[in-house]
């Protein structure tokens, strides 16, 4: 799935975490006890850091294959499950929600709850939440990305993987 959505990035909103919430309260009622842990992830979930405005929420499972069950729960509550896109990931599921304009809100990650990835989105997140400096790189490499790919989100998303491997590579 190529994704051409505009990458527009906006100044940090203090909503953004309340927003979380509202979607992991929805979340936990869908999934019925399917979810090990949900964490808000992403750009949004940093104070102060300017981002796309969509709420990533991280959410663990014991092993990925329950997430499979999921699909049909989340797409009866107005999440998406780009199948073309999800058969190119290795070891995470991906869901989306658009609000009524068809602008995307969340995403939706599930992974095994403390594996790599788990850990991985965990570790970058704290990592930003815990130093300005760089925060305040990511958030000028994330703007410089912006205009370079406006019309490019996957390129946009690939041009930042050696900032995050540099930052994780620093945390562990």
């Amino acid at each position: 799935m190529e994704v051409h959505d505009s990458v527009i990035i906006v100044p940090a909103d203090p909503s953004w975490p309340v927003e979380f919430e509202h979607a992991k309260a929805d979340l936990e009622i869908a999934l019925g006890g399917r979810a090990l842990a949900m964490e808000h992830i992403g750009s949004t979930a940093v104070p102060g850091l300017a981002a796309k405005p969509i709420i990533d929420v991280l959410i663990g499972v014991a092993k990925l294959e329950d997430a499979d069950p999921c699909v049909a729960i989340l797409t009866r509550h107005g999440w998406e499950f780009p199948r073309e896109y999800n058969e190119t990931l290795e070891g995470r599921r991906f869901f989306l929600k658009r609000d009524a304009k068809g602008v995307r809100t969340h995403h939706a990650h599930f992974v095994v709850h403390e594996g790599a990835l788990w850990n991985g989105y965990i570790t970058f997140r704290d990592a930003l939440r815990s130093s300005d400096e760089v925060r305040d790189r990511y958030e000028k490499l994330k703007r410089e990305l912006a205009e370079k790919f406006h019309d490019q989100r996957e390129r946009y998303t690939a041009s930042k993987t050696d900032f995050v491997n540099e930052v994780l590579r620093m945390r562990t």
